[in-house]
Formats: structure tokens, C-alpha cells, sequence
């Protein structure tokens, strides 16, 4: 057995990559001597690639080669579209550690009134969690231990406070994201989100293909008049009527914000099958084929934010819901009322209602969706394989985890442990949680 790790020269560069894996499926030859035989001269190796790759014939050739681009100041909305694939690979800014009520992509007289009151929220809030959770010193511990556990209490009470004023934050506001596909699916999918029903969208795919055609003119391909019937045939709702409709954004809007759990079973689950995933290692990841065991179905009303949340599970198999107003999550209405004066809550419930109800008396169309704040109750349905449903509710059940999404998560667990199989899951009430100060990038001294 012989492993090698190519030059960097070499793994650096995607079409490289992409190339030199092509050689495996016409020849035996071995890496090190092709290698060799390229030189450290990196423009020749591209050549070749030019040479070989274009002519190959086969896409898959396009997936052994992976670029990483970074994104900065798009939408909420816009992140959202781009992470919208199982392939996915990336980070974003978290609502629930950065204060993101700044700058947005469409401004309007709502969208300011919302995120005026999100910055007022976050430090009434972030007050009464201070209050309600106060910072204790640990014992016999030195200056330098009591200065961190005191940074850790802050970072904490301000997640927390975070993670109720995010709420009141709107779709249009900026974010930045990186995004890590490879050469094929990044041909693929920006022809898919060129036909997106929101311009930024559209035109954010366009500027995203034609920056990765000029950098890597082998692996990247310009828009075809092959892509552009599909861009044509996904603008359409499927009647003609209305090119803006596509029909990813024909549901309903939630009207309630009940958890509905199911299943689909592919086959009877037999003792072996449940002897097999009860005697697994604590929290180890199962084999893709417990996926083939059965289907866990999820689905009910769920505000957005704590959508984009699930939305990062890439193997939940489900359809991105369009921002229709309607309802409000009374969770983060509750948590103000808890942390606040009442007076002040009285006010942001009066305040929150009175906008949405604006809202909702609007005419829809998919722009609209930029004036509506994360609280928004939007409907969901995802179905997970049993493997991924495991990995799902027993990482999304722990106490870190935000206080919408975890009961659905627990939930799952509840589901499943009840179908005889084990679940190593955190089945506790919700509390106020020190890790989360801990769950931060910090540089060493």
C-alpha cells in the first residue's frame, strides 16, 4: 500500500486537482511519477488540464476539484439561496454571537422600524439576563481564572440576549458567508439560482459564474444556451402566469407554530437493525446505510431564523419556504416579558404586532420578503433518514442549541427512542448556559 499527498503547488489549484484524478480513469500510471514528469511549473500543468479536462467528456471530472469563495455583503435571503444545496460546504455570521442590525440590501420604512427595535430589544434584554443571571467568581481562583470566567459570563449573557433580540433583525440585512463546492456543482448550481425569484439572487449567480469562469476557464464553464433554457424553464411557476412565482415559493404561510412528528418506514426495522444502532460508541456517527431504515418526517411552523438553522443540516431533504407574514414566534416575545419591564413589553408586543399585521396586508410578492424579521413563523416539512434523524435530534437536543429548535429536536429523539432504539440525547428543560461564552474564536496571547 503506497499514500501520497500531492505538492502544493499542485493541491492548491482546483483545475490541478481536478486533472491530475482525471489521469486514474485512462491510466494506471503511478502519481509520483506523472508528477515528476509535470515539474513544478504550474502553467504547464494547467495546459494539460486544458488539454485533457475540457476533452474528457465526463462531469465528474468537474467534482474532483473544489474552490472556496467568500462572500460579503449579501442578504440574509441571498445566504440563504447559496447554502440552499446538500453539497454545501461553508460558514456564515451567527445572529446568535454578532450584532448584525446595521447595514441592509433594501432599505424601506418597515425594515427600519424593525431593526430599531432590535437594537433597543438587545439592550433591554441583554439587562434583565445580567439581572436574572449574574456573574458568580469562582472560588480560590486567581486573577487571570476569575478575568476569564468573567469575559466567559459576558460572552454568554450576550449571546443569550442574541438569541431573543435576533428576532426583530430583517431578512435584508447583510451578512458575509463562504461558500466550497466543486468545479461541477458550482456550474450547476448557479445556473439554478440564476433563476431565482429574487433579483439579488439572479444577479448575484451571474457574478458568481462569471468571477469563477475567468479564475478557472477549464473547470468553469460561461453560460450556455443549454443553461440558459433551464434558467428559462425554472422562471416559470409551472402555468406561465407569473415568472416571478417559481414554484419553491407557491407554500402557504404557517399558522401555527405546532411540531408534527412522523414516519415513513422503508422497511420493518428487525431486532439485528436496532441491536446494530444500540450498541454503537456514544454520539458515533452512523453508517450512511441506517439512512435506508426508514424516513423521519418533521414539519410544522417554524420561525425563519431557527429555519436557517436547520436549512445548515444538508442531508434533511425538504423545501425552502418563501416568508409570507402571519404570525410572530411568541417565543421571543416571551423572552422579553421575562428579561424586561412590563411596561417596555407592552410596548415591543404592541409594536411587533402592529407591523406584522401591516405586513400581512400587503400585496405578496418574493421582495416583500425583505421587510419581514427573522421572528416570522414560516412552514416547514424535512424528511431524514434514520441516520441522519439520530444525528439531528441527539446534536440539536443540547443545551447550546436554541431554545425553538430544541424541542423539536427532542421531539425527534422522543420518536425514535420510542421505536426501541437508544438515544443519547439531552432531554432536560432548557436553562442559562455558560458554554455558550466559551463557543467563540479567540486569539492566543
Amino acid at each position: 500500500m503506497e499514500l501520497h499527498i500531492l505538492p502544493p503547488q499542485f493541491s492548491g489549484d482546483p483545475e490541478a486537482l481536478a486533472m491530475l484524478q482525471a489521469f486514474y480513469s485512462r491510466s494506471a500510471e503511478s502519481i509520483v511519477s506523472r508528477v515528476e514528469r509535470l515539474g513544478t511549473d504550474l502553467t504547464s500543468v494547467k495546459a494539460a488540464l486544458k488539454k485533457f479536462y475540457i476533452g474528457y467528456g465526463h462531469q465528474s471530472i468537474g467534482d474532483c476539484g473544489t474552490v472556496t469563495v467568500f462572500v460579503e455583503n449579501v442578504s440574509i435571503l441571498a445566504a440563504k439561496a447559496l447554502q440552499e444545496n446538500p453539497l454545501y460546504n461553508g460558514q456564515e455570521c451567527s445572529t446568535r454571537y454578532i450584532e448584525l442590525s446595521g447595514k441592509v440590501y433594501r432599505e424601506s420604512d418597515t425594515s427600519t422600524n424593525w431593526q430599531f427595535n432590535q437594537r433597543l430589544i438587545n439592550a433591554n434584554v441583554l439587562q434583565g439576563v445580567r439581572k436574572e443571571h449574574k456573574f458568580v467568581a469562582p472560588e480560590n481562583a486567581d486573577i487571570a481564572a476569575q478575568d476569564r470566567a468573567y469575559q466567559t459570563w459576558l460572552n454568554a449573557t450576550a449571546a443569550r440576549a442574541f438569541d431573543i433580540a435576533r428576532g426583530w433583525i430583517t431578512t435584508n440585512t447583510l451578512t458575509n458567508l463562504s461558500i466550497s463546492l466543486t468545479l461541477r456543482k458550482f456550474n450547476e448550481f448557479t445556473t439554478t439560482l440564476m433563476a431565482h425569484p429574487l433579483q439579488e439572487v439572479r444577479v448575484l449567480a451571474k457574478a458568481l459564474r462569471d468571477k469563477l469562469a475567468h479564475h478557472y476557464p477549464s473547470g468553469i464553464a460561461p453560460v450556455s444556451s443549454k443553461d440558459q433554457a433551464i434558467i428559462d424553464w425554472l422562471r416559470t411557476d409551472g402555468t406561465g402566469d407569473d415568472p416571478k412565482l417559481a414554484n419553491w415559493y407557491l407554500m402557504e404561510p404557517a399558522t401555527s407554530e405546532d411540531v408534527h412528528v412522523g414516519a415513513m418506514a422503508h422497511r420493518t426495522l428487525t431486532d439485528k437493525d436496532r441491536d446494530f444502532i444500540n450498541a454503537r460508541p456514544r454520539h458515533a456517527d452512523l453508517p450512511n446505510f441506517v439512512n435506508s431504515f426508514g424516513t423521519v418526517i418533521i414539519s410544522g411552523g417554524i420561525d425563519y431564523g431557527t429555519w436557517r438553522d436547520m436549512q445548515r443540516h444538508r442531508r434533511n431533504q425538504g423545501l425552502p419556504p418563501a416568508i409570507k407574514p402571519k404570525l410572530f414566534h411568541s417565543w421571543y416575545l416571551d423572552q422579553v416579558k421575562r428579561y424586561c419591564e412590563s411596561d417596555f413589553y407592552e410596548a415591543v408586543a404592541k409594536d411587533t404586532g402592529d407591523m406584522m399585521t401591516f405586513l400581512a396586508n400587503q400585496p405578496w410578492t418574493p421582495e416583500l420578503q425583505y421587510d419581514c424579521p427573522l421572528g416570522t413563523v414560516v412552514p416547514y416539512q424535512y424528511d431524514m433518514g434514520l441516520a441522519q434523524a439520530i444525528y439531528f435530534a441527539e446534536l440539536r437536543s443540547g443545551n447550546t442549541v436554541h431554545a425553538i429548535l430544541r424541542p423539536i429536536a427532542q421531539c425527534i429523539a422522543k420518536y425514535i427512542e420510542n421505536s426501541g432504539i437508544r438515544m443519547d440525547y439531552d432531554a432536560e428543560p432548557g436553562r442559562f448556559d455558560l458554554r455558550r461564552g466559551t463557543q467563540t474564536i479567540t486569539e492566543k496571547a
